[in-house]
């Protein structure tokens, strides 16, 4: 960003919804985004008549009228026209964006405002100023949340599909069961700072914390290196009742 005149970009990876979440409330209609998309693609005959159609995956940088964003589908569109001409779009065809996690985007504008890189600075950097983390668990999902003195972002989820408990496939539950329980300690093991984190709250309804604090305890009791963090964490946890693992 230059510091005189404000214009600048950002080239940056969103990982979660909320990262999604702070790109749609950063951008504004004039600004240019910059991504890989999809584009179908018309093959024209020398009379000029079309023939087939084929999807191009090609980058572009659209100059931005209008945005919006579904939480539940984790999926950021934007709108405008092409900004920079390339083999298969003219310049000013419309064309949308499906922004989503793990699909790198810039962001240019001509004036960015102390607003705007307080929001993107602090969606980069918040693993290194979290100190409170929240793991919310229900069967089968859990979230965790990293909360600095200004956020609440949702780093982290674990989706596992749980067989329904009937008579005789006790044997397949349990060992869903232990999966699911098994992914949740790579998570907090893959994604909790210790040396910025001073406090885990593992919470569930009913004794789902208390199960996965035996299980952890387990895994830890093996010996095995991949689960020695596990030791930090424990003098970092404490547990709570809650009823859902969604933010309120």
């Amino acid at each position: 960003i230059d510091p005189d005149t404000g214009r600048g970009f950002y080239s940056v990876v969103p990982e979660t919804e909320h990262d999604l979440w702070i790109l749609y409330n950063t951008i504004v209609e004039g600004d240019h985004l910059s991504c890989v998309t999809y584009r179908k693609v018309y093959h024209e005959q020398t009379d000029g008549s079309r023939t087939n159609t084929e999807k191009k995956q090609m980058k572009m940088t659209l100059k931005v009228v209008s945005s919006t964003y579904d939480p539940a589908g984790e999926d950021l569109r934007v709108s405008g026209v092409n900004a920079e001409e390339n083999d298969y779009v003219k310049l000013g065809q419309n064309h949308t964006f499906s922004c989503v996690v793990y699909r790198p985007v810039t962001l240019t504008k001509y004036q960015w405002t102390t607003l705007d890189t307080e929001r993107m600075d602090g969606a980069c950097n918040v693993d290194s100023r979290a100190e409170l983390a929240f793991f919310v668990m229900a069967e089968g999902r859990a979230v965790l949340y990293l909360v600095t003195e200004s956020l609440t972002v949702s780093k982290a989820r674990v989706n596992h599909i749980m067989p329904k408990k009937m008579k005789y496939n006790a044997g397949k539950v349990d060992k869903a069961f232990d999966s699911f329980l098994r992914e949740c300690a790579k998570t907090l093991v893959m994604h909790v700072d210790t040396s910025t984190v001073k406090c885990l709250v593992v919470a569930s309804a009913g004794t789902l914390k208390e199960e996965f604090q035996r299980y952890m305890s387990d895994l830890y009791g093996t010996g095995s290196q991949e689960w020695a963090k596990l030791g930090e964490l424990f003098n970092i946890i404490i547990t709570a009742h809650c009823t859902t693992v969604n933010r309120q």
